[in-house]
């Protein structure tokens, strides 16, 4: 009977760690929201082509890009991490 109930207090508290999980600071589900909503309009070509589709864009990719470059161990200490790796990944992209 212990082992169920260590099983399942075991997938609670991972559930709760994964819906504390932040992306710069923004709580998982609400950027998850954001990418959905940005990959949907861009998939029904309904992203707008001036200043607010391209700052959508900008925030939901910098964001994920910076919290790799936050986590990478040597990218991080010796290079310059998160702001380093998002102007890499914007240059790449032009």
């Amino acid at each position: 009977m212990t082992n169920m109930t260590q099983a399942s207090a075991t997938e609670k508290k991972g559930a709760s760690d994964l819906l504390r999980f932040k992306i710069f600071g923004m709580p998982l589900p609400l950027y998850a929201f954001a990418l959905i909503t940005l990959l949907l309009s861009h998939f029904y070509n309904a992203i707008p082509t001036d200043l607010v589709g391209g700052f959508a864009l900008m925030f939901v990719m910098g964001a994920i890009f910076g919290e790799i470059g936050k986590r990478l161990p040597i990218f991080n200490k010796y290079i310059g991490g998160a702001p380093v790796m998002i102007f890499l990944v914007a240059a790449y992209f032009v």
